[in-house]
């Protein structure tokens, strides 16, 4: 089937993977210019820093399932917390991870009792009717450690308020105690990168989208540029509020965080633990030295820190300095701001009653973490997008899907680099491409380049707009990799390679051909006589001087 997925956060890119291993066809739709919707890393002079504060948990189920975590190479952050209250700070720790900080468990913070009301906390967080904030009051912890309890979730959740559903808290704390949060070596955003790399060449950034409509067991979907789509099926994974709007749905309630980065030229401290303030009053819920716990956040011999409000909390960047360093137990700090993350729709707000986004348009599919505000949550509804596509292909494809993609492979005397020269040339084409000009002149393709093939046979005229979504040199070893998407009367997609292989050149030429103009039906006879002609220019292209 012809699959449009909407959004290429974690739920599109894993739904969209997925529906490309079953057979199906894909193309992903991303409005903005880059991949991973709000699990995104800025590089700002060197650092690395998460859009809002993130970890992921390698517990969760579908993480486990979806990536590669070896090749994430996480870094756990210390397994408990560090609590600031009016008396200093006091670390609560694993004992088993972590035997040097058994004194302080029970130091003042933490009861024998308090062990009891976990286990009331339990029983009654099963409970769907209640909030977090009511199953916690009515467990009957000692008030320093109920603060400890509500602060720390107020921060994982983004509600100090604690309105969130209790077995929705129940569950992340379940999270908890099966593994350590962590942090990938490169940051939060290689998570979306790694699920981006079987389907990168088959986004279509800068595409937002305005509407959707269904006729005859079709989608179509409706672009702001006011290019229209259609496919057999529609995974809408925008976000919960644009997923909303798209499907006529009200949207979801949001919780908002503030994060802020700090970078100091002197280690703040040697904890790798979150410290969460509980003192009266305080307005950030935690702050941590987040190159302590992964040093490759922080260029050498530099630190990294962030601090984290979650709601509307008033808090300048001048009062946010002052007072992480003041949680972290850091007089006169040095520390420079580098960013401010403001996020209204960090979380979706998951109360009591909460029901997530469902779609009721034929042929779409809803997936993102309207149900459970997690990357697990994410990851979960792109594999239940792609279940819900594999149960249809099973249960027989729809009648017409067809094969509109087609594969030129040139074996040339040669040499990689020097082909790859030609094959990026827009004169080249120009040459190469009967009754086509290729502009601008004398320029050659590189990542975020947009050109214009202007075609002209008698009186018709037809132009095709494209840009190159990736374009990587062949090198000693590695292949050359050329990545552009069409969007005039011939959309598309097109895939290069050049690989050397001894004293040949191996080219590859790859496009998906979706002619507007031409009946379904008839877009395998035109992926024939394109990939004819498309031979002839090629060879004609590779062998220009």
């Amino acid at each position: 089937m012809e699959v449009l997925v909407i959004g290429a956060g974690l739920a599109g890119l894993y739904a969209a993977g997925l529906a490309l291993r079953q057979g199906h066809e894909v193309t992903i739709l991303e409005s903005s210019e880059r991949l991973g919707g709000r699990v995104r890393t800025e590089v700002v002079d060197g650092f690395l820093c998460d859009r809002g504060f993130q970890l992921v948990n390698p517990g969760y189920p579908e993480v486990k399932r979806a990536l590669e975590l070896v090749a994430l190479d996480l870094h756990a952050s210390g397994r408990g917390v560090a609590v600031r209250n009016d008396r200093g700070i006091v670390v609560l720790a694993d004992p088993l991870r972590h035997p040097s900080r058994i004194p302080e468990l029970f130091g003042g913070t933490l009861a024998l009792a308090d062990l009891r009301a976990m286990v009331r906390w339990i029983r009654l967080a099963r409970d769907g009717s209640r909030t977090l904030r009511q199953s916690t009051n009515g467990a009957g912890f000692s008030d320093p450690a109920g603060k400890v309890v509500q602060r720390f979730f107020a921060g994982v959740v983004g509600d100090t308020e604690l309105e969130i559903s209790a077995p929705f808290a129940l569950k992340l704390a379940g999270y908890f105690a099966k593994a350590i949060p962590s942090l990938p070596a490169q940051g939060m955003g290689a998570i979306a990168h790694q699920l981006a790399e079987p389907v990168e060449h088959r986004i279509r950034f800068s595409t937002g989208v305005e509407s959707l409509s269904t006729k005859d067991g079709r989608v179509t979907v409706h672009c702001t540029s006011g290019e229209r789509l259609s496919a057999d099926r529609v995974v809408v994974a925008a976000g919960p509020r644009a997923s909303a709007r798209l499907t006529g749905q009200p949207e979801p309630a949001m919780n908002s965080i503030t994060t802020w980065w700090f970078a100091a030229t002197k280690r703040p401290s040697g904890s790798v633990f979150l410290h969460v303030d509980v003192r009266e009053g305080a307005r950030l819920v935690h702050a941590s030295v987040i190159s302590n716990i992964c040093p490759s956040y922080a260029p050498a011999g530099r630190h990294l820190v962030q601090a984290t409000a979650v709601g509307e909390h008033g808090v300048d960047d001048v009062d946010a300095l002052a007072q992480a360093a003041d949680i972290l137990g850091v007089e006169n700090p040095d520390w420079q701001l580098l960013v401010r993350h403001d996020i209204p729709d960090a979380l979706p707000a998951i109360k009591p009653g909460h029901c997530p986004l469902s779609s009721t348009l034929s042929g779409v599919i809803i997936a993102g973490d309207t149900a459970e505000a997690s990357i697990q949550g994410a990851l979960a509804s792109g594999a239940a997008a792609a279940a819900a596509l594999g149960a249809e292909r099973s249960a027989g494809s729809r009648p017409g899907s067809v094969n509109d993609t087609f594969t030129v492979e040139l074996r040339m005397p040669g040499n990689a680099q020097d082909l790859w020269k030609k094959l990026i040339d827009l004169d080249a084409h120009t040459a190469a491409i009967p009754f086509t000009t290729v502009s601008p002149a004398a320029s050659h393709m590189h990542e975020g380049l947009e050109f214009v093939g202007l075609t002209r046979v008698g009186a018709m005229r037809m132009t095709d707009r494209m840009m190159v979504r990736q374009a990587d040199p062949p090198g000693p070893g590695t292949l050359g990799n050329l990545a552009v998407s069409k969007f005039g009367p011939v959309a598309g997609e097109v895939h290069a390679t050049v690989e050397q292989a001894g004293t040949y050149v191996v080219v590859t030429w790859s496009q998906s051909l979706r002619p507007a103009w031409l009946p379904r039906r008839l877009r395998p006879l035109g992926a024939v006589i394109a990939q004819a002609g498309y031979r002839i220019a090629l060879r004609k292209l590779l062998a220009s001087r």
